[in-house]
């Protein structure tokens, strides 16, 4: 849906996500579907901080290393292991940089009076 120029869908698609989460709902089938709206959607990431090994493969084999952040989840969660879990499920080390920083150095500026159009551009 888009109101005044704003697509929402990933609003109304992370809010399901979140929902089947509570609800319980097998984390296998709640990677699928993140997967499946990460790849309609240009502007959506995946992050790695709750997921494990194998749904972190099994997403940089569907999506490429192009729609992943690796995410720590800092302080719960050691962050030696999760560069661990990103390195077993990523074993490209030019996949695996991207995934460990490059693809979060390269997103534009959402500072305000920083976005330059071709920043919004890229965004819609």
């Amino acid at each position: 849906m888009i109101i005044d120029g704003y697509d929402n869908t990933w609003e109304r698609e992370t809010q399901t996500l979140q929902a089947m989460d509570v609800a319980g709902v097998d984390m296998a089938v709640a990677v699928m579907e993140a997967i499946l709206v990460a790849e309609r959607t240009l502007n959506l990431y995946l992050e790695t901080s709750s997921a494990q090994l194998l749904d972190v493969r099994t997403t940089s084999r569907r999506l490429g290393p192009e729609k992943i952040i690796m995410g720590a989840d800092w302080p719960r969660s050691v962050f030696d292991l999760e560069h661990m879990k990103i390195a077993r499920a990523i074993p490209d080390p030019e996949h695996r940089q991207r995934v460990e920083g490059g693809n979060l150095a390269a997103l534009p500026s959402l500072e305000p009076g920083r976005m330059t159009s071709a920043d919004r551009r890229d965004l819609a």
